[in-house]
């Protein structure tokens, strides 16, 4: 699920080579055109049902390497970036809903900050590699 995401703005001759350049493991982008549609139990209603939307497909080369978060965060940088490219003012109109998803506000305000996604993912390596550590000493396989 969730392997294509779209908006009628994006530019795919600009997004994807940027996406493709950022060598994150596992995954490649290509460009694809979607029409939403409703999905029972998944989505009835989808946003912007009917209409035929640029789409980036996520296509997973390797799913041992592949780093989902760090893959989420990038995307949302530069989609953010696009947005903006194209005269949009921010990517999210609910900041609300994003710090829901992510748990913290923290992620909303470095994407508003224009923080690339690497940046993003370095800024909390620390507090990953803590919870680590505390982690290993619970865990009961190896």
């Amino acid at each position: 699920p969730f392997t294509v995401v779209g908006a009628e703005w994006i530019s795919h001759k600009a997004v994807i080579p940027r996406l493709n350049q950022l060598g994150l493991p596992g995954v490649e982008f290509e460009a694809t055109k979607y029409v939403p549609k409703s999905i029972k139990s998944m989505a009835a209603l989808p946003r912007l049902m009917g209409r035929r939307l640029n789409g980036i497909k996520i296509v997973i080369t390797d799913y041992d390497k592949v780093q989902p978060v760090e893959l989420g965060v990038a995307l949302l940088s530069e989609l953010r970036r696009e947005a903006r490219r194209r005269g949009g003012k921010r990517l999210f109109s609910k900041p609300a809903w994003l710090a829901r998803m992510a748990g913290t506000r923290r992620l909303y305000k470095q994407l508003s900050q224009g923080r690339s996604g690497s940046q993003i993912a370095a800024s909390w390596r620390d507090e990953v590699a803590k919870f680590n550590k505390v982690r290993a000493r619970y865990l009961l396989y190896k």
